[in-house]
This record gives C-alpha cells, structure tokens and sequence, in this order.
C-alpha cells in the first residue's frame, strides 16, 4: 500500500514530505516523534469500520475527533462498528494507527469528515510505522476527487 500511495502523490505532482523514524503505534509516539522532526499541520486518524452486511469503511478525520456511530448512521443509514485490530490487519493490511487516509481497493467506502477539509495540511502514514507523509489537504482533496471508491462527505 506504502508504494501505491507514494505513487499516487507523485504521478500527481504533488509536493509532499517523506520521514523515515521510530514506529509510531499510539498517540504519545505520535506526539514525541512529530516534535522531533517539527511536523506542522494536522494529524489523521482513519478508522476501519464494517457494516451488518459486510462491508468495510475507512473513517477519515483528525486525531481528537471521536466517532459518532449514531451521527454517523443517521447520515448513511447504516450501523457500523469499529473492526478489531485482527480484522483491521487481515481486511487491509494496515495495523491500527498506521491506516491511511486513502489507497484501498474500491470496495472500502470512504467516510470523510468535512472538518478535515477545512486545514491545511495532512500528517498521514502510509500503512508503515515508521513512515509518515505530511501533503496539503487541497492536494488530498484533488486525490479523493480521483477515488472510484464511493465517499460520504459527513
């Protein structure tokens, strides 16, 4: 997935920062490692979800954020819950903490806060701990736009 994103930003031209660093598994590696390199802008917290029916959604914010299963239903009309750390593993690949905001197949349906979209730029990883991308939300927005995924922008 790390190539696929990294391929995505840079077939689309867009500037971006690469840092290679300690695993960041939790919040407190994220916040003792962002203040070692200086990072700017705001942090993503992307969450897989699944429906009664199978079918899985990233939930894509910032970290603080909480998720609103019942905002959240009343928008798309569906129950999610939050999937285990196995399943999050076995469905994406990804390791709680380390799901990025996009790269999965066209399954995965997209659930984007509209807050996110209003800063300016996103701290991401790219499926690798010990990686973290830092590009503009308007450059995420352009790559959201190209997304075959469906997306729900709540």
């Amino acid at each position: 997935m790390y190539i696929h994103i990294i391929e995505t930003i840079e077939k689309m031209g867009f500037s971006h920062e690469v840092y290679h660093h300690d695993p960041i598994l939790n919040y407190e590696d994220a916040d003792r490692i962002g203040a070692q390199f200086n990072w700017y802008g705001t942090e993503s917290k992307n969450l897989i979800l699944k429906d009664n029916k199978g079918k899985y959604y990233v939930y894509v914010t910032f970290s603080g954020e909480q998720f609103n299963k019942k905002y959240v239903k009343s928008i798309i009309g569906e129950k999610l819950s939050l999937c285990s750390r196995d399943e999050t593993l076995v469905t994406t690949g990804c390791i709680p903490g380390c799901i990025p905001p996009f790269g999965f197949g066209h399954e995965v349906i997209y659930l984007v806060d509209q807050k996110l979209l209003e800063k300016k730029s996103l701290i991401f990883s790219p499926a690798v701990p010990e990686i973290t991308i830092i590009i503009t939300i308007e450059d995420y927005k352009k790559i959201l736009s190209t997304l075959t995924n469906e997306i729900w922008y709540i």
